[in-house]
């Protein structure tokens, strides 16, 4: 019987998408039954109903991700440990290394890269290539068809309508709550504005807001039925963006984040997938043009569908192929 850690961290500043991918990647492993599953995750205990179906355990911040895993370890003994996780500046060579001495396999999701030596798979979910050393070519996977969006409902084809759904991340670490409804407010009128707001994030000021309806829905357990719901959708740019992709939706996307994803949207916008912006007003006009313009929406949507791919069942399937030699 093969064992399987699958490790994520959730915070205010990184938001709990990592927990969303662990979860979707053990649920597609879970099909195999020939192996046990066991999920840790670093930081605060936050209900998700999705989690009631797999063995895990929640450790504080006050637990280092290493005191974590040496626990784990110890304890669970895995044959494979799948990371979804961050360096944050923080060595984990050592503790890799130990890990490899015991013969447990190691899979990375969306980090670790400089410890690719001591990797046996690193699973990019992004169609950009990260840097790495030449050698661990043959370990790495990325592309347009590796996002692991474990896409629960049928994708149904786009049509006009009054139902906005922004989406701001699972902590809206940059306070987009303060101002986005007021900017939203002044350009459109007449919508049906539905606010998701993460476990981490406060409430958004819509007060006094009289052009559209807002809705706030306080930390949803999934997404994909508000996605399926919406006419248009407003996004920042992470996991949310390629889940809402995936259901075929007119989206405007954008970063919060100064120039750190400048590259990455570039490539969305020459996908044309999205209507792509680089600041908190752009994406407001570029939702509002999408408003006006059912071609653009239309066409939009048909590509995004068409471009972004799930890849947890083949991700899934490689986890279980080398966890058996």
């Amino acid at each position: 019987m093969q064992r399987i850690l699958l490790v994520c961290r959730i915070s205010e500043s990184v938001g709990i998408g990592h927990l969303s991918r662990i979860v979707r990647v053990a649920k597609a492993l879970k099909a195999n039954n020939f192996i046990e599953l066991r999920i840790v995750v670093i930081g605060a205990n936050i209900q998700r109903d999705y989690l009631l179906d797999f063995d895990h355990k929640f450790y504080t911040d006050s637990f280092s991700i290493e005191e974590a895993m040496i626990i784990e370890v110890g304890n669970y003994q895995p044959t494979t440990i799948v990371f979804d996780l961050y360096s944050d500046n923080i060595n984990y060579s050592k503790l890799l290394h130990a890990f490899k001495q015991k013969n447990i396999k190691l899979v990375a999701i969306d980090g670790f890269i400089e410890y690719c030596q001591l990797l046996d798979l690193i699973w990019i979910p992004s169609f950009r290539s990260p840097e790495f050393n030449n050698e661990c070519i043959d370990r790495l996977r990325f592309g347009w068809d590796r996002f692991l969006l474990g896409r629960r409902n049928k994708i149904s084809q786009w049509h006009q309508g009054k139902e906005i759904l922004v989406l701001t991340g699972g902590s809206d670490p940059t306070g987009l709550n303060k101002h986005l409804p007021e900017l939203i407010d002044s350009q459109i009128s007449g919508y049906v504005i539905n606010w998701v707001q993460g476990p981490f994030a406060n409430n958004p000021s819509i007060e006094n807001l009289t052009n559209n309806i807002f809705n706030v829905i306080k930390s949803p357990q999934e997404l994909d039925d508000l996605i399926c719901s919406a006419n248009y959708i407003l996004t920042v740019y992470g996991v949310s963006f390629f889940e809402s992709c995936q259901y075929g939706k007119p989206i405007s996307v954008f970063s919060p984040y100064k120039e750190r994803d400048n590259m990455e949207l570039q490539q969305v916008n020459k996908a044309g997938i999205a209507l792509t912006a680089f600041s908190i007003m752009e994406a407001v006009i570029n939702l509002k043009y999408l408003l006006n313009n059912k071609k653009m929406s239309k066409k939009i949507a048909l590509k995004a569908c068409n471009k972004v791919k799930d890849g947890t069942h083949v991700l899934a399937n490689e986890i279980c192929n080398f966890s058996s030699k």
